[in-house]
């Protein structure tokens, strides 16, 4: 890897810092770094958290009973968890 290629990676990630930086700054209306829900909002987002979790719990018991019964597949064992 050549100098400049290694100083123009630094700038370039530095300029794209500054430019998400600035964006977020001109994006932020009201001052609030966390975002206030409504009732409805937070019943949703309270359900879709039981659906990730029972999703998780089901696909861990799949992995579980083909470990059990050693049925091979054509990919290593985390990348599926």
């Amino acid at each position: 890897m050549s100098k400049f290629y290694g100083a123009g990676l630094a700038v370039g990630i530095l300029v794209g810092i500054i430019i998400v930086v600035f964006v977020m700054k001109f994006w932020n209306n009201d001052g609030k770094m966390k975002t206030r829900y409504d009732e409805m909002q937070e019943k949703a987002r309270g359900t879709a958290y039981m659906y990730a979790f029972w999703a998780v719990v089901i696909c861990e018991a799949v992995l579980m009973v083909l470990d059990v019964i050693e049925l091979e597949l054509p990919m290593d064992r985390t990348v599926m968890h």
